[in-house]
């Protein structure tokens, strides 16, 4: 049946031209570097070979080309000597990064428009690896960059202001580069701009400060949070996109807390109040939001999130850790009995595992002398340093803690007011030492710390004189006050459950001592405002005598006080979250007690003139 086998394929070669042809699926092969098809071959519609693999370059140079140009350049699957490659591969990797910080893929010029930048440059009959090479070696010897892509090239227009300025790579935290990187993919966690922050600086990182965010996004954000205000502000802010580019343009990102920024932005513009936390940058889109990562000694992060107080209170330990080991040599000293330093920088540049953070000098109380050391915040510097400034004092002085606070003891010991003092703090005689320490010698605020020797020798000798007066006034204050306590309390103590003793009065009596004495009173109440204690203590005595014999009448009084008592009570603390400054609430607080001083006790006479018309005005103004 068969003598020989025949190979359809044979008769291909002695049919010659009689044979017809036909390619299909051109496409790039990386590995012979060339244009690649299917060849269908028929004679007389008999089909002789199917799915042959051949070159397509000669066959149809043009398309070949168009598809070389497409996969071999632009695409870049094609491998060459020519450094051109690299070079073109690196400018992709940073067109990217710019397209993230852009947060715009329709920024970047397609595929098309680099095909053309190939294409003009590219001669005709360039269509695989081979005749490439032949053709670039001559080509660059002529022009060595003719291949070479710019960010021109690749970047549309609008792209123009992708600044450094405006999209940096690193932010400037206390002295250290932050690294900074971006990622465009909305629904990921890290969506935005991420901070990389090394541990060691974690305690000096504010949440409210890194509440801004870049400089190319600082308008946008500034615009949304406007946006969330209510409708009688954002009128008052019309128009609101012109407004929030003003805004923007005046307010610096990263000096101090943005929403206390924002909000007396907007109360210049409008006159209007503003609740700093009327703006909620958490419900933003996630970008405009920073991504913090935390990283280890050892560079690995070992927490990350857009919540940065979770992570400081979480890994806090670990940051001490971290800071105990960064170098300050030269900076830190022990045993000081006198303030024998030339000065005590703000903040310094010290070595945290080869790079340069800021650290903050500070004066450390260790009750026999003082040492000095490196801090890792601000804030934790200042109050040590108030403290070892205090012992400082106290050695040159020759004196000692207990010596100070001796003759306050007896002060506050004969009355029940050295009980009124809040579990783990200190004694009310050691309070009111300190406090004494603090005015004479002007350490209240840290802006005025002295820093030199200056200045702390001009400190003491001007604090010495003082001294004793400010000591002598405040244990007369601590005296009177306690006096008058007793006096109060034993007369509510006689006074409960008998006939002719309303409750309701005796209880807002015991209300008013409650607020008029909280505990820290010494530690924190300015001193003018002790001195009103005595006779506001004495007026409360004074319609206790009266109550037996008029409740009616105390009861008529009590109406014109306590609906602007309970007011302010029930609105202090939205007022304040709206931005009324605390001395003004402070100030009508003292004024309502003044009024209970002309209502209950006029002989004793108010401070100032007051009147319940005079705090209904005010209380209209506190309100806006």
């Amino acid at each position: 049946r068969r003598a020989a086998g025949l190979d359809p394929a044979w008769s291909a070669a002695a049919a010659g031209a009689l044979c017809k042809r036909s390619y299909g699926d051109p496409h790039w092969a990386a590995k012979p570097a060339a244009v690649m098809a299917k060849e269908q071959v028929t004679l007389y519609g008999l089909p002789i070979a199917k799915d042959r693999r051949v070159d397509y370059g000669p066959i149809d140079p043009r398309s070949a080309r168009r598809i070389f140009l497409l996969h071999a350049l632009v695409r870049q699957e094609y491998t060459t000597r020519g450094a051109f490659m690299e070079a073109n591969r690196r400018l992709f990797e940073e067109v990217s990064r710019l397209r993230d910080k852009a947060r715009r893929s329709e920024m970047l010029a397609d595929e098309h428009a680099l095909e053309l930048f190939f294409d003009r440059r590219v001669p005709e009959g360039v269509y695989s690896g081979k005749t490439f090479e032949a053709w670039r070696k001559e080509a660059e010897e002529k022009d060595p960059r003719v291949l070479h892509l710019s960010l021109a090239d690749v970047l549309l227009d609008e792209a123009a202001e992708l600044s450094p300025e405006r999209f940096p790579d690193a932010l400037d935290l206390h002295g250290a580069a932050v690294p900074l990187s971006y990622r465009f993919d909305p629904g990921e966690d890290d969506d935005g701009v991420s901070l990389s922050l090394p541990l060691v600086l974690l305690p000096q990182a504010d949440p409210d400060e890194l509440e801004w965010t870049i400089p190319g996004w600082h308008a946008e954000k500034i615009t949304l949070l406007l946006e969330s205000l209510p409708k009688s502000l954002r009128k008052a802010l019309a128009p609101l996109r012109e407004t929030a580019r003003e805004i923007a343009a005046d307010l610096r990102p990263f000096q101090g807390p943005m929403r206390p920024a924002l909000a007396r932005a907007v109360e210049d513009r409008t006159g209007e109040r503003v609740p700093a936390d009327a703006f909620r940058p958490e419900d933003l889109p996630p970008y405009l939001r920073f991504y913090f990562r935390v990283l280890g000694e050892d560079g690995r992060v070992i927490g990350e999130g857009r919540g940065l107080r979770e992570l400081k209170e979480r890994l806090s330990g670990r940051a001490r850790e971290a800071w105990a080991k960064v170098g300050k040599a030269g900076l830190e000293r022990d045993g000081l009995t006198s303030f024998a330093i030339d000065a005590l920088p703000e903040g310094v540049q010290v070595d945290a595992g080869g790079q340069r953070v800021l650290g903050y000098p500070a004066l450390v109380d260790n009750e026999t002398s003082v040492s000095v050391r490196v801090l890792a915040s601000r804030a934790a510097a200042a109050e040590a340093t108030r403290a070892g400034l205090r012992r400082l004092i106290l050695l040159q002085l020759g004196s000692k803690m207990s010596q100070i606070e001796q003759p306050l003891r007896s002060a506050v010991a004969v009355s029940g007011l050295g009980a009124r003092v809040a579990p783990g703090e200190p004694g009310l005689a050691r309070q009111i030492a300190l406090r004494a320490l603090d005015e004479a010698f002007q350490l209240g605020d840290p802006a005025s710390f002295p820093r030199t020797r200056a200045a702390f020798q001009a400190r003491l000798d001007e604090g010495r004189r003082s001294l004793q007066g400010v000591l002598g006034r405040l244990s007369g204050l601590a005296r009177d006050i306690g006096v008058e306590l007793d006096r109060v309390q034993s007369m509510l103590r006689s006074m409960t459950g008998k006939p002719g003793s309303p409750r309701p009065s005796l209880d807002d009596a015991r209300t008013q001592v409650d607020f008029l004495l909280p505990v820290g009173l010494f530690s924190r109440a300015p001193l003018d405002r002790l001195a009103h204690l005595p006779r506001y203590l004495r007026a409360i005595q004074i319609r206790l005598e009266r109550l037996p014999n008029g409740p009616q009448k105390d009861q008529a009084k009590a109406a014109q006080v306590l609906p602007f008592w309970q007011d302010y009570l029930k609105h202090q603390q939205a007022l304040r979250e709206k931005g009324v400054p605390a001395e003004e609430l402070e100030s009508f607080r003292w004024l309502i007690e003044e009024l209970r001083v002309s209502l209950f006790a006029p002989e004793l006479k108010a401070a100032v003139p007051v009147s319940t018309q005079r705090l209904s005005e005010q209380w209209k103004r506190l309100l806006g």
